[in-house]
């Protein structure tokens, strides 16, 4: 409970990155502090991190799961459209 500690969130793959602003409007609300996040609509790098907060221990293990899917399938969804609009690009 009482402890307090950060997470942090790092893209798997690379890609275009959505979610963010969701994503930290999540952990603010359970209480957090972010100390960094990257923009919607940026390329990252694979391995790169998205996301950190910081705050009391109990609120960063509550956050934690529905953060990560939020990410998961935000970033996949706009990467996937990012290299479709580069393949018509391309046309």
């Amino acid at each position: 409970g009482h402890q307090h500690g950060y997470i942090e969130f790092f893209l798997r793959q690379g890609g275009c990155v959505s979610g963010i602003s969701v994503a930290c409007k999540m952990l603010t609300t359970l209480g957090l502090t972010i100390d960094d996040a990257v923009s919607d609509g940026s390329q990252a790098n694979a391995g790169q991190r998205l996301i950190r907060a910081q705050g009391n221990a109990a609120a960063l293990h509550q956050g934690w799961k529905a953060v990560q899917n939020v990410l998961e399938w935000s970033c996949g969804v706009s990467d996937y459209l990012a290299q479709m609009l580069a393949l018509l690009r391309e046309r």
